[in-house]
């Protein structure tokens, strides 16, 4: 169901069909709503496909002379037509919004699915898809690692993937989507397996670590990034089933080859992961741009875009698609290349309780990133619906409330995700079966949870205004904020593990993502209260 006002059948516009120009008024009036001025009437005007001669059926010398004779009728159509900030607020229920936000938060749930998915395996059998209760420091080290180094080198990839996708399968283009979107992941596939070669290469020549450690983590580094890649032409499209399919399906294997073979625990979970890669791209293969037209027609299929030109419209997404991973992560290469109290015997060593306190707090940016889509799409949808309003000062005003009630609503969803946290980690250690008894201990790892919790807390406010911007087209609002952000939390994590230990890194943590979430808030006010034009600007 639609966040946004319900709309109604659109009149036509057609060259052949309109016959007067008050009716052409109606119709773009209907269309893009209160004018900027007469030239957006022509370019409404030119995509919907008229040209000069269907102007001079109208006795106009051509379109910019016909934008120029509507343009007053446009606007007082849009006036009488256009949606009141009273009609819009009557529609919509409280018990309508809590059924459309309950929907919309437990289907953001489902994606942090996998991943409580992973933790329940590992707490049961002992093993997950890519993790094991009885890995050495070193093999710990190396898998995390390689983790962390996967999703940055893919994230690009998966972002360019998920916007080109997205558009052409919302113009019914399902065969062009399943083609970009192969085309993309392969390329991806090519740049994980390359780096990861490269890798084990430099550390031949310069020896950080021993090279069976290295040939470990470059090889979870590389199916990983696969791993993530096909799990992309399932997000795509939302196939969440199949996405907890793949990765449900794939522990199995890692189960049956350690317990009842008595296989070594790497190679289980390489047979674990590439089970969970066939099974994700073979559900691809059949299911990508199935519910589109597959470029519809007898004819041969259409060129693809350029590479040129692809690269040219994701860049931006890619960019915030690295930047993100890249904030998230930053501080535990921080922590973990710190000395503490012995020497590190290799450059970065990972450190369990800092580890633990992190994954705890994983828990309340899954809670608040479950409700920014609502809010998203919500406030997106009511930029476009509003553009009809006489009152530009009227519809920011109106706009600038609704983000402050979604705000509102997304802190007090991580305040309550904080305290129930706290208390279900108190509760583990004290009821909970004796092998979790120390994964919420008192000290480094409580200390870790409450700086990171209030550091992805602060994060999950930037990326809801990071998304608006997106939804908007106003990139730079977030990648800039982005920017800073890794800087500063590079910079106060090194300065606060080199002063006073590695279990400071955190804070590196918070401070950027409260810069990015006051950066990004400061910009959201000033565009919706300029909600009208950034409307026009998107379009």
């Amino acid at each position: 169901m639609s966040d946004t006002l319900p709309a109604a059948a659109p009149p036509p516009i057609a060259p052949q069909v309109v016959a007067a120009e008050h009716d052409l008024a109606t119709a773009v009036a209907f269309r893009i709503g209160r004018p900027v001025d007469a030239w957006s009437v022509v370019a409404a005007l030119e995509s919907e496909g008229w040209r000069d001669v269907d102007a001079a059926a109208f006795g106009r010398a051509d379109l910019f002379d016909l934008g120029e004779a509507i343009y007053p009728a446009c606007v007082t159509e849009a006036a009488s037509a256009g949606p009141s900030l009273e009609a819009a607020e009557a529609r919509e229920t409280i018990p309508t919004l809590a059924r459309r936000f309950s929907g919309s938060y437990g289907r953001g749930m489902l994606y942090a699915l996998p991943v409580t998915g992973q933790i329940a395996a590992l707490v049961w059998l002992g093993y997950s898809l890519w993790a094991s209760v009885r890995l050495t420091e070193g093999a710990a080290t190396m898998i995390a690692m390689g983790t962390i180094a996967s999703f940055i080198a893919t994230a690009g990839f998966v972002q360019a993937l998920a916007h080109e996708t997205s558009r052409l399968l919302g113009h019914d283009l399902g065969g062009q989507a399943r083609r970009v979107a192969f085309r993309i992941a392969r390329l991806g596939a090519g740049f994980v397996a390359s780096t990861g070669a490269l890798g084990v290469l430099v550390n031949l020549v310069v020896p950080f670590y021993p090279a069976m450690l290295a040939l470990v983590g470059t090889l979870y580094y590389v199916l990983l990034g696969w791993l993530w890649l096909a799990l992309a032409l399932l997000y795509v499209e939302e196939r969440l089933w199949a996405v907890a399919a793949a990765t449900t399906l794939g522990i199995l294997p890692v189960w049956g080859a350690v317990a009842g073979l008595g296989w070594n625990v790497h190679l289980a979970h390489a047979l674990g992961l590439a089970v969970a890669i066939a099974i994700a791209l073979g559900i691809a293969t059949r299911t990508l741009g199935a519910g589109a037209d597959r470029d519809a027609g007898d004819g041969p299929e259409p060129p693809l875009p350029r590479v040129s030109t692809v690269v040219h419209t994701t860049l931006p997404y890619v960019a915030y698609g690295i930047l993100y991973f890249a904030v998230l992560f930053a501080d535990r290469v921080v922590s973990w290349s710190a000395s503490g109290d012995d020497p590190l015997a290799y450059p970065i060593w990972f450190r369990t309780e800092y580890e633990l306190g992190m994954d705890w707090a994983l828990a309340v940016i899954f809670a608040m990133l479950a409700a920014v889509p609502f809010s998203v799409r919500r406030m997106s949808g009511q930029i476009h619906e509003l553009g009809g309003l006489v009152d530009p000062q009227a519809a920011g005003a109106h706009m600038a409330a609704q983000y402050a009630r979604h705000l509102f609503l997304l802190v007090v969803i991580g305040v309550v995700a904080v305290a129930l946290v706290w208390a279900g980690g108190l509760w583990l250690g004290t009821y909970g079966p004796e092998l979790l008894h120390p994964i919420f201990r008192a000290g480094v790892t409580r200390y870790v949870f409450l700086i990171a919790a209030a550091g992805y807390f602060c994060f999950s406010v930037g990326l809801m205004n990071g998304l608006i911007f997106l939804a908007q087209g106003q990139t730079g609002r977030v990648l800039v904020p982005l920017a800073w952000a890794l800087a500063v939390d590079l910079a106060v994590g090194l300065v606060a593990t080199r002063g006073w230990g590695y279990e400071h890194a955190g804070w590196g943590l918070l401070v950027g993502a409260a810069l990015f979430a006051g950066l990004t808030t400061r910009h959201a006010v000033r565009m919706l209260r300029r909600a009208d034009y950034f409307a026009y600007a998107a379009y």
